[in-house]
């Protein structure tokens, strides 16, 4: 009987021994637990601030790239805005160009022919006031010498003459149909066209 109950005694102790370490374990395991949640919390925070970083080093190089892009398409706007000033200034300069080199209205190579002829010559802003519109004048004259003739005659020179409440364009056309003379027309203010002298010769 004593060696049932000693071996009961020392079942009973072996029981609490074990008891008492899966309570050690436990509390082990409690004490371990909050250290491993804060590693990983702390990890996390730093993941956090990591990609907080990141974002913020994308958003300054969107930033950098955005500014540097619009730079570059301002200077692009500047460039061609002085372009198309430099071409416009440069058309203006040719045109004034040719019409200093030929004078108003005037054809290629002029001879002063209808010039050399008026002798009451009208300004130019005398002419405005007191003629038909210049273009129209002289595609009437053309048209008429070119008929009157048969050939496709170049305009040569023009003049404006007033005189007596008289007024007119003169015109002088190279004469293909007698090579070395001039055709002469003139339009009044009414727009009447009159050939006055066919193989004007200077």
């Amino acid at each position: 009987m004593k060696r049932l109950l000693a071996g009961l005694f020392a079942f009973a102790l072996v029981l609490a021994a074990c008891s008492n370490d899966d309570s050690h374990n436990e509390s082990k395991d409690k004490k371990t637990e909050p250290k491993t949640e804060q590693k990983q919390q702390k990890s996390t925070e730093k993941d956090e601030k990591a990609s907080k970083e990141k974002e913020a080093d994308h958003a300054e190089k969107d930033k950098a790239e955005n500014s540097q892009t619009e730079d570059q398409t301002q200077q692009a706007a500047t460039a061609d805005n002085h372009g198309q000033t430099a071409a416009a200034q440069n058309n203006d300069q040719q045109t004034t160009a040719s019409t200093n080199a030929t004078g108003p209205y005037q054809g290629q190579n002029v001879v002063p022919v209808a010039q050399n002829l008026v002798r009451q010559p009208l300004s130019d802003q005398q002419a405005q006031e007191l003629l038909p519109e210049f273009q129209g004048a002289l595609q009437k004259a053309t048209a008429e010498v070119n008929q009157f003739n048969g050939y496709d005659n170049p305009y040569n020179d023009y003049a404006a003459e007033g005189e007596d409440g008289y007024y007119m364009y003169v015109f002088s056309f190279l004469n293909q149909a007698n090579p070395g003379t001039y055709t002469i027309v003139t339009v009044d203010k009414a727009g009447d066209v009159k050939i006055v002298n066919p193989a004007y010769r200077q």
